[in-house]
């Protein structure tokens, strides 16, 4: 049946964008919300009307996917082992203005970084504070983590980021 209609909708030009929106009304009121407290934030809309008021830059979507395949052994532990199927969704590499966060959830407006070596040179660092103001003047708050962090004490981190959520 769905075959038949994201064939229709292609022939018709309208594409697979109306039929996942098509789905999600759909099923809009068989699923419950997956995160209470932010009041944009739904299961299957609110995260892209959260997102919505985000700037967007689409020339960095095919850098962003190609990160998320590639991703840092780290950046993997964190959203395999916690972040993914967290009650508050997360995204991971997400294209915010002229940057690609590492992972980002946004009925908390919460950005979580997960900083390599390369991010302590003198140009790193000046990178990142320029890139953590900006992120700060659209209301989301920045937490980092080393690789090293990640690695010798994940429970701490896994903690750190769910004080965060349980208090916003």
């Amino acid at each position: 049946m769905y075959g038949f209609i994201s064939r229709l909708l292609f022939l018709l030009g309208l594409g697979w964008g109306l039929l996942k929106r098509k789905m999600i009304l759909m099923c809009k009121d068989k699923t419950p919300a997956r995160c209470d407290g932010h009041p944009l934030y739904k299961r299957g809309q609110g995260e892209k009307r959260a997102e919505g008021l985000l700037p967007y830059n689409r020339k960095l979507k095919l850098k962003a996917r190609e990160l998320r395949k590639s991703a840092t052994p780290q950046e993997n532990k964190l959203w395999y082992e916690f972040l993914r199927k967290h009650k508050c969704p997360f995204t991971r590499q997400k294209t915010i203005d002229n940057y690609i966060v590492d992972f980002l959830c946004p009925s908390k407006k919460l950005v979580i970084e997960i900083d390599g070596s390369q991010h302590y040179t003198d140009g790193g660092i000046e990178y990142d504070q320029i890139r953590t103001d900006l992120l700060e003047t659209l209301e989301l708050h920045v937490i980092r983590f080393t690789n090293k962090e990640v690695d010798n004490s994940f429970d701490e981190v896994c903690k750190t980021i769910q004080e965060y959520i349980d208090s916003h």
